[in-house]
């Protein structure tokens, strides 16, 4: 199922797994047993589920967000029409902040975007539609001071982008091919980013880079998207293997902690 796998997410003790070409969004337990699956879900990418159980789906092809209550119903569905001031074309990753708000990576517009829970948008960044050409965000990842983390395979780096003043930083030091695809916090200071061109894992602690994993061979399987959970297992999607993998990623958590 790897090459199909576009986001993975650990809540609640479950694997969340969007499985891109099969339209269906599956939920593994911890051993990845299938314990339930939502089918007929065109291109599903990005995905979180809420502090109440609730599961969040972007889907890609149609720039539609869908919400789910915790047995599965679904709930709420947005599409362009409910976001026209900034249109959601096509939204790949998805997370949420402290204050409940949303927050999305959109491939097509080339922007990331902060919604509330109705689907009214709040922010958009760039505003300007100039300064997105040089942008192009693969992901979201919200911190635990509210600081937006991006994957940005236009610019071959990670931008950190921070909501109260609108001031986005990047990450130095990194590869001048670099192409992210994701990224995850083991802790508040340790990251992990899996990489395209190099085909491997990249660790960044405090923002610099502390190792990479992987042989970076062109025929070796690539993460391309991983879930982390509180204990300190890692689950890997990899292309071409065509699996998910489930890693003890324990003695990284030591870094810096």
């Amino acid at each position: 199922m790897g090459h199909s796998v576009y986001d993975l997410c650990w809540q609640r003790d479950r694997l969340y797994v969007a499985e891109l070409h099969h339209n269906r969004v599956t939920c593994f337990d911890n051993d990845l047993n299938p314990v339930s699956r939502k089918e007929n879900i065109p291109t599903p990418h990005g995905l979180k589920v809420d502090t109440d159980g609730c599961l969040y789906v972007a889907t890609y092809r149609y720039g539609r967000i869908l919400k789910f209550d915790p047995e599965g119903k679904e709930i709420l569905h947005w599409d362009q029409t409910l976001v026209a001031e900034r249109v959601i074309e096509k939204p790949l990753s998805v997370d949420i902040d402290s204050q409940g708000k949303l927050w999305f990576a959109d491939y097509g517009t080339r922007t990331i975007l902060r919604v509330d829970t109705a689907g009214n948008p709040l922010m958009v960044w760039p505003g300007e539609v100039a300064h997105r050409e040089k942008f192009l965000p693969h992901g979201v990842t919200v911190d635990n001071s509210d600081r937006i983390w991006v994957p940005d395979r236009a610019g071959h780096g990670l931008k950190i982008f921070t909501p109260q003043t609108e001031d986005m930083v990047t990450v130095d030091g990194l590869s001048p091919n670099f192409d992210p695809l994701a990224i995850r916090f083991l802790h508040d200071h340790l990251i992990l980013v899996p990489d395209y061109s190099s085909r491997k894992l990249w660790l960044l602690q405090d923002g610099s880079v502390a190792g990479t994993f992987g042989d970076g061979e062109p025929e070796s399987p690539c993460v391309t998207n991983l879930a982390i959970t509180a204990e300190g297992f890692g689950f890997l999607a990899e292309e071409r293997s065509n699996r998910i993998q489930k890693v003890d990623l324990t003695p990284l958590f030591n870094l810096g902690s």
